[in-house]
């Protein structure tokens, strides 16, 4: 038996009942033996995305995966995307190795952008909600269905930015320790906040039912009107949202952000911070 990637024998290996995990070529197994590359091992393989095989089990991060099926198992994404926590074999979908009732057949990971902590992931009838592990604001894995949401047309938005807007944002994750000791404490205590605030930021979703925010249905009249101002609002028609929250007394028609990266914004009656009237 040879690999493919070089086709070399592989020595002692079993034709007839010889096998890759799903296309890795770096593991592979016969009746007696499993293969990391070419060679024959006794230690795991990992194949990414925190998941390993070996000649007994799968595991996730170290802990066996019960009845994962490894001739069949496959990974969405390495680490430092949303898509590490999904693995699939032919039976199931598992989110931070732990099944959960998606179809394998059909799923799909949805990336939900490098600063998201959570995201969304659907299969041919449902969408799924998900919270990664181990951030500032959540410190244990979470995923469900939101009910009655069809994953057509599922989509985050992404606005065309002006120059303007594309220079804000720039300079936002250029500010300096410098910069930050050149302004009074007043203002160097709110962009700190601003900060630490954005990197928890969720995003607003659109299906052709639904506005989606931290999984949770906004609106599902009206959608077409749905207009992101920037990370922290948004408006439709009949409301503005802060942070997916409905801005009480906030007047949609003339209500605006006061720059692209601020958590301030106004209409014609009041001025606004954090979605409450100043």
């Amino acid at each position: 038996l040879a690999n493919l990637n070089g086709l070399e024998v592989i020595d002692g290996a079993d034709p007839s009942s010889f096998y890759v995990t799903n296309g890795n070529f770096n593991a592979g197994f016969d009746k007696n033996t499993q293969y990391k590359n070419e060679k024959s091992t006794d230690e795991s393989i990992e194949l990414g995305a925190g998941c390993s095989v070996d000649n007994n089990s799968v595991y996730y991060h170290d802990v066996v995966i019960p009845n994962a099926d490894r001739r069949t198992l496959g990974t969405f994404g390495s680490i430092g995307t949303s898509l590490q926590y999904f693995i699939k074999d032919k039976n199931s979908v598992y989110f931070s190795g732990v099944p959960f009732d998606a179809d394998p057949v059909t799923f799909e990971a949805i990336h939900a952008g490098v600063f998201a902590v959570d995201g969304y992931v659907t299969d041919a009838s449902n969408v799924y909600y998900y919270v990664k592990e181990n951030t500032v604001a959540n410190t244990s894995n979470s995923i469900y269905k939101i009910e009655g949401v069809s994953p057509e047309g599922l989509e985050t938005f992404t606005p065309e930015f002006t120059e303007e807007q594309e220079e804000e944002v720039e300079d936002f994750f250029n500010i300096t320790d410098a910069d930050m000791q050149a302004i009074d404490e007043e203002a160097r205590i709110e962009l700190t906040a601003m900060m630490e605030d954005f990197f928890l930021l969720t995003t607003y979703y659109k299906a052709t039912d639904s506005i989606l925010y931290s999984g949770k249905k906004l609106i599902t009249q009206d959608i077409e009107s749905f207009t992101y101002l920037n990370p922290w609002y948004a408006k439709t028609s009949d409301f503005v949202f802060y942070k997916g929250e409905i801005v009480n007394g906030a007047d949609p028609e003339t209500f605006e952000v006061l720059k692209f990266i601020s958590r301030d914004g106004k209409d014609a009656n009041n001025e606004y911070h954090l979605g409450l009237i100043k």
